[in-house]
């Protein structure tokens, strides 16, 4: 049969309603539906499953099944299982006005002596413009890519 499964999981009805709810018709990316029928399928209340069962049934890791069991049994709360904490780092060099900026002059005649506009040459411009210190042309493309804009 395996390990002692420590990391019990015990659901309420308005738990387990709200979980089903969500992975029916909620706004939740896919590795937090999988969270939650990790915890639906280990509920006490029903049938539960053991880790390696719910980790076959589900396509995912043993150890992402006992992390997630484990972490609600810690804290007790859907929440704090099924989302992931904010995370710190780095700022983000490409805010809303810097993004702004930057699809204005992508959409733009490029300058002139060029047929388009290169990423080298937006990021040229930002710099000029003072609207940033200093951005790479990488970063340019990838957040001209998010927008789903080319650059000529």
């Amino acid at each position: 049969m395996g390990r002692h499964q420590d990391s019990i999981v015990y659901l309420t009805k308005e738990e387990q309603n709200f979980l089903n709810e969500y992975i029916r018709k909620g706004d939740w990316r896919p590795r937090e539906i999988i969270r939650a029928k990790i915890l639906l399928l280990s509920d006490q209340n029903s049938e539960a499953l053991l880790d390696r069962e719910v980790a076959e049934r589900l396509e995912v890791s043993l150890s992402t099944v006992r992390y997630r069991r484990r972490r609600f049994a810690k804290t007790g709360s859907i929440e704090d299982t099924l989302f992931d904490n904010a995370r710190t780092g780095r700022p983000t060099i490409v805010d809303g006005a810097t993004e702004a900026h930057m699809t204005a002059i992508a959409c733009s005649e490029a300058p002139e002596g060029h047929a388009k506009w290169t990423l080298r040459l937006i990021k040229d411009r930002l710099i000029t413009l003072e609207v940033v210190d200093d951005i790479s042309h990488s970063t340019v493309g990838r957040a001209l890519k998010k927008k789903k804009l080319s650059h000529g």
